[in-house]
């Protein structure tokens, strides 16, 4: 089988299931309500939302502090 080029972009990170913008939105809205509504209005388990949250305030946290420098 060929083996097919892939491109990186900068909005998606590698290996990624959802944008950096998509992942943002989703903080975004559970900081505002909960896991569980959000959750049921995008049709994602609430491990997926938890996944996300966490993951995108670790980002946050680490630019605020100075620590990431290339992200």
């Amino acid at each position: 089988m060929p083996k097919y080029p892939t491109e990186q972009l900068v909005w998606a990170e590698k290996r990624q299931r959802f944008t950096q913008r998509y992942q943002k939105y989703i903080y975004e809205r559970v900081k505002e309500s909960s896991c569980e509504q959000v959750s049921r209005s995008e049709d994602l388990s609430t491990d997926q939302i938890q996944r996300i949250f966490s993951k995108v305030a670790e980002t946050e946290f680490k630019k605020k502090t100075g620590v990431l420098h290339n992200a």
